[in-house]
Order: structure tokens, then C-alpha cells, then sequence
């Protein structure tokens, strides 16, 4: 499926086989070489740029999501101060000033009018990163293609990069749940005619039963055959089928969550991205300067800006109430499917039309009043505002339809479906405004996905709740089953309509004064849906009524204790992180702990180095001296001269070896550095 799904290669510049690690001050000669024009050459001057090895190495030291970033920080981090006016004199603009922080805060004083990376230009007849991903990733046409990640990251960055893995990941994750919800879901409408129930509501039996009204006084009688439509699409949803793939979707959850960890971490080691968060990542301008309680930093023992449980408990309340709102699972298995109905596909065709149909018609405005000749900047300039906030709502979009996919996928089989769809149509839409309709985003790193997997997982976890509760509680899957066994039909399920109804007698219910007068002629009892005594005046339940709830009881205790055990099994079996992406973690830590631990070269290493790279032989001029020449000492039959002011030093490390050996010879060192002296 993966050669089906996946792209032709494209040509995207690599990166550096390096990789980040703690900088240390000792190691700072193996970088400065790489920047200082000081150290280069003529003939490296006088190359031209495509053939300099210096700006090639300069221009590739850092990516240009790191370019990028490092000058986004620069400019948030810059501080001063904002002369209100300058026509005052020096000491009244002293109280005429302010103090800004950062690019930001000067751009909504009006100082700036902008601050953002440029996109590359949109021009079909070149090839740049942003036409290869306007045209393999961001149309329609590749809906049905993988996604060119690496790409996505040179371009937009690695923060963004790991949503649109994410959603990816998901999405295909999907493939399956979605074929076997269709398999579900034809199963329930071929056989709802063979199955009994549903024929004794719409047969003779359902003709011939009156119903107790629903209501007082306005409600009338019913059939039950009156039901008939609402009995066979509740079966559509509700049959042994759906049970199964509830259980399937449950562990489903799991596998997705787990597998997309090991995604994650195969994208973090290919990008140089483990621990960045934890090591690497600055403190955020803005949360810097807004958040004015400190606390001390266990790892590093400074003071960082820090939010106290008490600003927080408020959101974590809010949070948990919508939570808590999103997952109930009161009601009828037909409410319910209805109900998911219209979310998976209504709401989904609604929001699809309002977030990308008003865009696309603006764009096509934007592009006819465009001009060729303006600049990038000029045309980027026009374009909307990217914001980092602007993925919260994507991944909140996406853990919602996860969860109501996962927590009542066992009321609605064909929910994977439509959500797959949704979704292949989604990331194309998102490609498409990122390219075209925002401008460029700042490139931030990141590490993962943030908080979204820890909620993904608890998602996860609850859905074996909720679907042993759906089944247990709202399915007629106990129900039935309990009649299997107390009644000793094995599978047979004829009588089973008239076991769920109880009776009500009509004399009775005229004692309330709250009947229909409209009674049907020689009516002498109704029936209702329950499990209860016809014998008032307070109609206990029936024995039969305490069975099936201890046998709800006991299900959800068998399930969800089987299916936490297959999910521990799971974990067990499947680590977080793949056997190779370990070992390639394990060699970059330990590259990273020797590079800390190795001790700086010392200078008499570092001549070495020097000499065996520039001269390769030994770079002293040593003569005789005849007899008879003038020198201020007398009896010298030796001169040293170096060659190189880089390691004078050598000259006297050789004087003393000359001196060791032929004592009392005298040796004259003709050394630079001691005639500059």
C-alpha cells in the first residue's frame, strides 16, 4: 500500500550529518573556522561562491528553519526604549519614554509594520521548495498520496511538520476501521429482515400489542408495530457485528496511539529533535514578559517565569467540563447513532464549507488584482497573519472526531469512514491556505506534538469505558443474551419482544385520572418496557430485571478487564521507540556525553594539529656556525630559526634538547617571537 501511496522522490537539499548538542566555550575553535573570514586563504577569497568551501560551509552550518528561528528570537528578545517625542528637549524625552520588548511590541505601537520570513516565489516554470509542495502536496489531485514530510519541515518548519505527520498518521491509521465499519454496516442491513425481534415488531405480534401511552392525558395507545421503522435501523446499529468492532476499535486506539509513537520518534531522531523541548527550546517572549512570578529551576538551579496551580486550576475546571459534556453516553442506541450522524457528517460538511470555501473565494479576488512586478515582500505583505494558535484548533479538531470515533464508535460503525474522508480532504485544504492564503511562518523546532499525545492516549484509555458501557447498558446485546440463557432458547431469540414488556392493567391506570380518554374497545391491560410486577400499587421489578443488571455489571468488568490486558500486551510488545531509532539515540547521547567530557586540547596538541596539517615536515631552520663568527656569546656552534610565529615555543623545547645532549654547547635561537621581544 505504501508504493501505491507514495510519491515520486524529490529533490531536497539534506542536512548536515551533525547533530545539536550542549555548547561548551572549550570547544568554540572547532566552529570559529567555520564563520571567520580572517582565516581564509586568497585562493578561497578569489573562488566563487558555488566552489568556496568556506561559504558553503557557512551557508550550510545552520538549516534554514535554525536561520530562521535564531533571527525570529533575536528581534523578540531585542529591549529599549520608545522616544514619544523628539522635539522636546533631552531631559523632557527622558519622561516622554517607554520601555519596549521585542519586535512584536514595537510593531502594535506602530513603530513596524510587520515582522515575517518570506515565501519563496509561486512560479510554475522553477522548481523551489514552495512549487514542489504547491504541486505534490497542497491539490486535490495528491489527496490520495503520502505527504512529503521532510519537505513540509524544510519549509514550514518542524513545528508544523509534526502536525501535518500527525494528521497523517492518523489518517491512515483510519484505512482499516473504515472497511470494517463498512463490513459492519452492510452486515446490519442484510440482515435485518432474518433477525426475529425486528419481525415480531413488524409482524402480527407487533399489530396485535397496545402500547401504554408515552405521556399523560395527550399521548394516545400505540401499536408496537408502529415502531417498526425505528426497530430496524436501531438493528442496523446494534447487532452482534457492532459489539465486535467495539472491541476492535478499542484496541484500535491503542495501536494508533502507540504506533504514532514510534513515528514520533523516528521523526525526532531524523530531525535532530529528541529532548528539544526539555534542553533547547527559549522561554516564549511574550509568556516571558506577561508572567511575573519566578521559580527556581531544579535542573539548571536559575529562575524561570512560572503559572502557579492556582492560574491554572481554573482552565484545567473548564477543560474537564467539556470533557465531561462530550462523553455522555445516556440514551438510545438510535438517539445516539443520530446523533453521531450528524456530527461526523453534517457539522463536518458545514465547518469544511466555512473554514475553506469563504477563503478560496478571496484568494481567487486576491490573485486578480495581484501585480507581477511587486516584490515578494509586497505580495506576502497582503496575505493573512499566521499564528502559532492557529493549530490549536486543528489538533482540537482532531482529538474531538478521535474521541467520539473511539468512545461511541460501537453506536455508528460508519464514523472511520466519514471521518477518512474529512481528513483526506483536510490536509489538503490546510496545505493549500499555509501556502497561499497565510503568510510564511516563523520556523520554530519542536519536538513532538506537546500535550495532544498524552490526551490522545487518555482518549484512548477511556474508550474502553465507554464502549463497554454502550454495550452494556444502551445495546440490547445483554438483554438478549441474558434471554438466551435464562430461558435456555440457545440461539434462538423467538419470544423475546414479549419477554422485554411488561404489563400495565388499564383499570389502574384510570385510577391516576391522567389517561387518554380515547381507550380502545375491550382493552383490559398496555404494555411498556421494562421488567417489572403487573401487580400494583408499586410495581416492583422483577427478578429478571435484577439478572440483566448483574449481568451488565459483569460484562463491563470482563471487557474492559480483557481489553486493558490485550492493551498492556500490546505496549508490552510494541516499545515507544523502534530497536533501530534506539540505537541511533543511544550513539548520538554517547557522541554527546564524550564531546562534554573529552578536556580541551591543550596548546602543545593544538601546534601539533597545526603543524601537520600546513607544513607536514619540520618547520626549523637549524645551522653550524664556523668558527670565528661574531656573536654576542661566545663558544656557539648552533643557530635555531622557526619558521612559523604559530609555535615559537618549539624552538626552545628543541634549544633544551640540544642543551640536554651536548652540554656545553651553546645554542643561539634565532626564534620571531623572541626577536619581536
Amino acid at each position: 500500500m505504501r508504493r501505491i501511496l507514495k510519491l515520486p522522490p524529490l529533490k531536497i537539499t539534506p542536512d548536515q550529518p551533525y547533530r545539536t548538542a550542549v555548547y561548551s566555550l572549550s570547544k568554540i575553535d572547532q566552529f570559529v573556522k567555520c564563520f571567520d573570514k580572517r582565516n581564509r586563504s586568497e585562493t578561497d577569497l578569489n573562488r566563487s561562491s558555488s566552489e568556496n568551501l568556506w561559504d558553503i560551509a557557512e551557508k550550510s552550518y545552520f538549516t534554514t528553519s535554525e536561520r530562521h528561528w535564531l533571527t525570529y528570537e533575536l528581534l523578540s528578545r531585542i529591549k529599549g526604549k520608545i522616544i514619544t517625542n523628539s522635539c522636546v528637549s533631552s531631559e523632557q524625552n527622558l519622561s516622554n519614554t517607554y520601555k519596549y520588548f521585542g519586535i512584536r511590541q514595537l510593531i502594535s505601537h506602530g513603530i513596524f509594520d510587520s515582522c515575517f520570513p518570506l515565501h519563496e516565489k509561486l512560479d510554475y516554470s522553477i522548481s523551489n521548495d514552495r512549487v514542489k509542495l504547491r504541486t505534490t502536496w497542497a491539490t486535490i489531485c495528491k489527496c490520495l498520496k503520502l505527504q512529503p514530510i521532510d519537505l513540509i519541515r524544510s519549509y514550514m518548519g518542524e513545528k508544523v511538520a509534526f502536525y501535518f505527520a500527525a494528521m497523517g498518521s492518523y489518517t491512515i491509521a483510519l484505512i482499516l476501521p473504515s472497511i470494517v465499519g463498512v463490513i459492519v454496516f452492510i452486515y446490519g442491513v442484510a440482515s435485518v429482515t432474518s433477525d426475529r425481534p425486528t419481525s415480531d415488531i413488524c409482524g402480527s405480534f407487533g399489530h396485535n400489542t397496545d402500547m401504554c401511552p408515552l405521556c399523560d392525558k395527550t399521548c394516545s395507545f400505540w401499536k408496537l408495530s408502529d415502531s417498526c421503522v425505528y426497530a430496524q435501523i436501531s438493528y442496523v446499529f446494534d447487532n452482534v457485528a457492532t459489539v465486535i468492532f467495539a472491541i476492535l476499535m478499542s484496541i484500535w486506539a491503542r495501536g494508533f496511539v502507540e504506533g504514532w509513537k514510534r513515528g514520533q520518534s523516528e521523526l525526532q531522531c531524523r530531525w535532530d529533535s529528541i529532548d528539544f523541548h526539555e534542553c533547547n527550546e527559549p522561554i516564549r517572549p511574550d509568556f516571558e514578559k506577561q508572567v511575573r512570578s519566578k521559580r527556581k529551576n531544579i535542573k539548571t538551579g536559575r529562575k524561570e517565569s512560572h503559572v502557579s496551580i492556582e492560574q491554572k486550576l481554573p482552565k484545567i475546571l473548564l477543560s474537564i467540563s467539556v470533557v465531561l459534556l462530550m462523553c455522555d453516553p445516556a440514551g438510545c442506541m438510535v438517539e445516539l447513532s443520530i446523533q453521531l450522524l450528524i456530527i461526523m457528517v453534517g457539522k463536518q460538511i458545514v465547518n469544511t464549507v466555512i473554514e475553506y470555501g469563504l477563503p478560496f473565494l478571496s484568494s481567487r479576488k486576491l490573485c486578480k488584482n495581484t501585480d507581477e512586478n511587486k516584490k515578494q515582500w509586497e505580495i506576502d505583505n497582503q496575505l493573512d497573519v499566521f499564528d502559532w494558535q492557529m493549530l490549536l484548533p486543528e489538533y482540537l479538531e482532531m482529538t474531538i472526531q478521535f474521541g467520539f470515533i473511539t468512545l461511541f464508535v460501537a453506536a455508528f460503525p460508519l464514523a472511520p469512514l466519514f471521518a477518512l474522508l474529512n481528513n483526506i480532504l483536510e490536509i489538503r485544504f490546510d496545505a493549500w491556505k499555509l501556502l497561499t492564503r497565510y503568510r510564511r511562518p516563523v520556523l520554530h523546532k519542536a519536538a513532538n506534538i506537546g500535550i495532544w499525545t498524552a490526551i490522545l492516549s487518555s482518549i484512548s484509555y477511556f474508550a474502553v469505558l465507554t464502549n463497554g458501557a454502550v454495550i452494556a447498558w444502551t445495546s440490547e446485546f445483554i438483554p438478549k443474551l441474558a434471554y438466551q440463557i435464562i430461558e435456555g432458547k440457545g440461539t434462538s431469540l423467538d419470544g423475546y419482544v414479549n419477554w422485554t414488556l411488561s404489563l400495565f392493567p388499564i383499570s389502574d391506570y384510570n385510577r391516576t385520572g391522567t389517561m387518554n380518554p380515547n381507550i380502545p374497545s375491550n382493552l383490559t391491560y398496555c404494555r411498556y418496557r421494562d421488567f417489572r410486577e403487573s401487580i400494583g400499587p408499586n410495581y416492583n421489578y422483577t427478578s429478571l430485571y435484577w439478572h440483566i443488571i448483574a449481568a451488565r455489571l459483569a460484562f463491563m468488568i470482563i471487557f474492559e478487564n480483557v481489553i486493558y490486558l490485550i492493551v498492556y500486551l500490546v505496549e508490552l510488545m510494541v516499545p515507544d521507540v523502534s530497536s533501530h531509532v534506539q540505537e541511533a539515540i543511544d550513539r548520538q547521547r554517547y557522541s554527546e556525553q564524550s564531546h562534554r567530557d573529552s578536556p580541551p586540547k591543550t596548546p602543545s596538541a593544538v601546534k601539533e594539529q597545526h603543524v601537520i596539517k600546513n607544513h607536514k615536515h619540520l618547520f626549523l631552520c637549524i645551522e653550524a656556525v664556523s668558527e670565528g663568527t661574531s656573536a654576542p656569546i661566545t663558544n656557539f656552534l648552533i643557530t635555531i630559526e622557526d619558521r612559523d610565529p604559530k609555535c615559537a615555543s618549539l624552538t626552545r623545547i628543541l634549544e633544551t634538547i640540544f642543551l640536554e645532549a651536548w652540554y656545553p654547547i651553546i645554542v643561539v635561537t634565532n626564534s620571531r617571537e623572541i626577536k619581536q621581544n
